[in-house]
């Protein structure tokens, strides 16, 4: 039982520093356009983590599906965009 705590405390550390970095990202991108693509590639990770924690943590499993898919249209516009 104690592992899943630890992951289950590490996806959360990970969700809040990614959310942290996709705003310091964000921000820098309105003054350096090449960043915002750091941002968008950020973001893209963010909703593969919030999807997760939706998932595994706070048992909401319909936002789940919703978080994926954001995910991966922001990592395909990244790629194909």
């Amino acid at each position: 039982m104690k592992k899943i705590e630890v992951i289950n405390s590490l996806t959360l550390l990970a969700q809040i520093t990614l959310l942290i970095f996709v705003l310091a990202f964000g921000i820098a991108g309105m003054f350096y356009w090449e960043l915002f693509t750091i941002c968008r590639i950020l973001a893209g990770l963010l909703m593969f983590i919030l999807a997760f924690n939706n998932h595994t943590v706070f048992k909401r499993k319909h936002m789940t599906v919703i978080y994926i898919v954001i995910g991966i249209f922001i990592l395909a516009s990244v790629l194909f965009g």
